[in-house]
């Protein structure tokens, strides 16, 4: 039964493919009908690394840039730091640096500045070491030091400068050529100091946070580097231990056994449905061979 479910899902997978074919050749025939008053609708796929002329992003080791992330020209992201889901990194007028093992997260835009609000001169995004730039925040042309967390929402601006171990609050708005201290909060719109942080508050806001996101990186990026056929086998895997309860292990006497059952199972789903492709390819190479004959 499996190996019939993973033959249909293969055989629609080709009627698609199949199909956008046509369509593209049905917009070609749309297009020269037309005639002079025919236009084109160019679509763009969407790259998680983008060169921007002779600016090359340089990528650090074990960096996990999510597959709708975006980083683009002059770019440096340091080893084992994270660009998460929807989040752009945009050197474009200048340069972006980001620290080893610091994360942008989901929605957030790092961008520089040509000519700055407060300096009228170029400034370049420093994110320094194990730095976290939270959900949605906007980081434009300002130095974040090592240690130092902008919170959700968050929005630093031109030529300001957060210093290590410091924690700009959700949804705050740190103005231009602002210097946030050391281990100092900051919170409102604009931003204002609230209070000194304890070393404990800055370890659980700050550090904790950049190990969890340094250990949830390695599992995203194994889950999207997976192709379609990864995926399947998985759902073929998870599908054939599901039925082997513990009661059925019991009654068959292959309780410890379940994992290689399932997977000697699964191979030999596998390798049917293979044998079943290659069967219906050599009869319609058959077919076609004897309809050419005739």
């Amino acid at each position: 039964m499996e190996a019939l479910e993973g033959a249909l899902r293969r055989a629609l997978f080709a009627f698609g493919g199949v199909l956008r074919a046509r369509g593209q050749a049905l917009e070609r025939a749309g297009i020269r009908s037309q005639g002079l008053f025919g236009y084109t609708d160019t679509m763009s796929r969407h790259q998680r690394i983008v060169s921007l002329g002779k600016q090359v992003p340089k990528i650090g080791a074990e960096v996990f840039i999510a597959p709708s992330a975006t980083v683009i020209g002059d770019v440096q992201l340091g080893a084992k730091s994270s660009v998460w889901y929807g989040a752009v990194v945009r050197g474009d007028v200048n340069a972006v640096s980001v620290g080893d093992e610091s994360c942008v997260q989901d929605n957030a835009v790092v961008h520089v500045a040509k000519n700055g609000v407060v300096q009228r001169k170029e400034l370049p995004t420093i994110i320094g070491r194990r730095c976290v730039v939270g959900h949605g925040a906007v980081v434009h042309a300002a130095t974040v030091c090592d240690e130092a967390r902008v919170g959700a929402g968050a929005v630093v601006l031109d030529g300001a400068k957060v210093e290590s171990h410091a924690i700009i609050g959700s949804n705050a708005l740190v103005t231009p050529g602002t210097v946030v201290g050391a281990m100092e909060l900051w919170e409102g719109s604009p931003a204002r100091f609230v209070r000194k942080l304890t070393a404990d508050e800055v370890d659980e806001m700050v550090l904790r946070v950049v190990e969890l996101y340094s250990q949830i990186a390695e599992g995203h990026a194994i889950e999207n580097e997976k192709t379609w056929e990864d995926i399947e086998a998985q759902k073929l895997r998870a599908k054939l231990r599901a039925n082997r309860t513990d009661e059925f292990s019991s009654h068959t006497g292959t309780i410890g056994m379940e994992d290689q059952l399932v997977e000697l199972q699964a191979q030999n789903a596998e390798a049917e449905v293979r044998a079943q492709q290659l069967d219906r390819i050599a009869r319609e190479k058959q077919q076609s061979s004897v309809a050419a004959t005739h």
